[in-house]
């Protein structure tokens, strides 16, 4: 048995999608690029007790993106600046920066000035710039997130006083800026509105200041090659218009700029409409989609195969919160998708969470052996079997490209049958998803039909098949840690 060594290079992005592969990215050199990794609350913004709050430590969280093999992250934004006595944190709890500058007027609800939303926080563009720099220069991607609608008011159950919740201290409540915005104009204490288009219930004034906030941003970004836009987290699914809105802007903005960045699109969250969700999501102007659990689609225990319809990235926070196992992120994989994962490791505090969870630093682990194994195969020709449908493996969980690689899942213990075509296969290895390792099995010559492979371990496997003929893209099995 071998261990993983990672092996990392920049990102000569900008991505696009693969023009012959629409399930994946690429990287402008026409390889396909499978993205994966883990994400926290507060790598662009931080947060806890204290004014101002604790620095989240970027350098370290890098390094261990890196350990990991991950290659992937989102970017997160808070809108709001303070957390009041009775919700879930104390009131001490604070966020910064945020988007928008402070005026020298006093009298916000968080204790500071009020906020001039004619003025973008150049601590805080300088401090997202930065760190999209240095994810680049360490071969990490970056999902921008531009805005986070959970902060706009309650999604779900009976309504909370004003003072409970993430709206009181949110720059566009009329208490907390000097410009008149009133975000809440039908006054029943949430500020919905601002997540309307303004022929939809929304603001004018406050849409005009959203789209000057996003220009902002790409002109700040736009020469990035590791990024693509995420529109917000979570919003509920009345903001469908102004989240369509809001990319197309960045598409046209972007189109007179040197470089273009995709755009993602990530699940909404509302009480007795969750249903819809999926189906918004795929008919989109957008380019990557992050669906949730409760719509069209198993994406929790079975997800389904991707078309190509869309690059789809399914991620925990949307489909349990914090969840999901080794099992989860190889299904995923091999469907065709790209799994990430909300991470508590380094900004989850307020959760009450031990520092680490063993069952999550095995999906962490999942996440970097997928990675490892996508660039042993070539994407760009590869393909997902279908769920329930019929396909070259007996478990259903297969990425292949036939009479060349077949990459192949079995979530439990006990052989699987992979129908292969006539031929000499170089490589026959297995991998034990839950040991981190490998055991190469040499060769074989096989006169075509289904061959039984039963794994040398107990409990679920990973099973690589590469033809003589198949190009040997990357090798992470060689020695090493």
């Amino acid at each position: 048995m071998v261990s993983i060594v990672w092996s990392f290079a920049g990102a000569p992005g900008p991505l696009t999608v693969h023009p012959e592969n629409p399930r994946y990215f690429s990287d402008g050199t026409g390889k396909a690029v499978y993205l994966t990794g883990s994400h926290v609350w507060n790598n662009f913004v931080d947060w806890g007790v204290g004014d101002p709050p604790p620095e989240f430590d970027h350098e370290a969280f890098i390094a261990w993106l890196k350990e990991k093999n991950h290659n992937f992250v989102r970017g997160w934004v808070w809108e709001n600046t303070r957390f009041k006595e009775t919700s879930q944190v104390t009131s001490d709890w604070r966020n910064a920066p945020i988007p928008w500058a402070r005026s020298d007027q006093p009298g916000a609800h968080d204790g500071g000035n009020k906020f001039d939303l004619t003025e973008i926080s150049q601590d805080y563009l300088d401090r997202v710039r930065e760190r999209c720099i240095a994810y680049g220069e360490n071969g990490i991607y970056v999902g921008v997130m531009l805005f986070q609608p959970i902060n706009y008011g309650k999604k779900r159950g009976a309504r909370l006083r004003e003072e409970e919740y993430d709206w009181w201290c949110h720059p566009f409540h009329e208490a907390n800026n000097i410009n008149g915005i009133h975000g809440d104009t039908d006054n029943d204490g949430q500020g919905w509105e601002i997540g309307l288009l303004p022929d939809g219930g929304g603001i004018q004034e406050v849409f005009d200041l959203q789209i000057r906030y996003v220009e902002k941003m790409i002109d700040t970004l736009n020469d990035l090659d590791n990024i693509v836009w995420e529109i917000g987290n979570e919003s509920r699914l009345i903001s469908n218009d102004w989240q369509e809105a809001i990319i197309d802007r960045i598409k046209t903005y972007e189109s007179t700029l040197p470089k273009q960045h995709l755009v993602w699109k990530t699940a909404m969250d509302d009480k007795g409409q969750n249903q819809y969700v999926n189906s918004k999501l795929f008919n989109s102007n957008a380019d990557i989609i992050s669906p949730n659990h409760r719509s069209v689609g198993d994406y929790r225990n079975d997800p389904p195969a991707s078309s190509g319809a869309k690059i789809v990235m399914p991620d925990t926070d949307h489909l349990w919160g914090i969840g999901g196992d080794v099992s989860w992120v190889w299904k995923t994989f091999l469907r065709g998708n790209h799994p990430i994962f909300m991470d508590p490791h380094f900004g989850g505090p307020w959760l009450n969470l031990p520092p680490d969870i063993p069952k999550y630093e095995k999906l962490r682990n999942a996440m970097g052996h997928t990675l490892a194994y996508s660039e042993r195969i070539d994407l760009a020709s590869s393909v997902p079997q279908e769920s329930g449908t019929a396909g070259p493996c007996s478990t259903g969980y297969c990425l292949f490209d036939r009479g060349q690689s077949y990459l192949a899942y079995q979530p439990e213990s006990g052989s699987l049958i992979i129908d292969l075509p006539t031929g000499e296969y170089r490589t026959v290895e297995w991998f034990d998803p839950n040991a981190g390792t490998a055991v190469q099995k040499g060769q074989i010559n096989w006169e075509g039909g289904e061959r039984t492979f039963v794994p040398p371990f107990d409990g679920p496997a990973v099973l690589l098949i590469h033809a003589h003929s198949s190009p040997r893209l990357h090798d992470p099995f060689d020695g090493g840690r």
